[in-house]
């Protein structure tokens, strides 16, 4: 269990850093979408159950 999410975790870093600062900003602005709109609200509540229901 511990090393595919090691592996996954540095993957992820990796295309971070390469993907760079266009990346941020999308997701900076994805993360402002999901806080401030009713529709950003129901989809973090949607992809939070579905999260828990997969990982229970």
């Amino acid at each position: 269990m511990g090393i595919p999410l090691l592996l996954l975790i540095t993957v992820a870093s990796i295309w971070m850093l390469l993907s760079g600062a266009r990346l941020a900003v999308a997701g900076l602005r994805l993360t402002t979408w999901a806080l401030t709109t009713k529709a950003g609200w129901l989809t973090l509540g949607a992809l939070g159950v579905g999260w828990l229901t997969l990982t229970a």
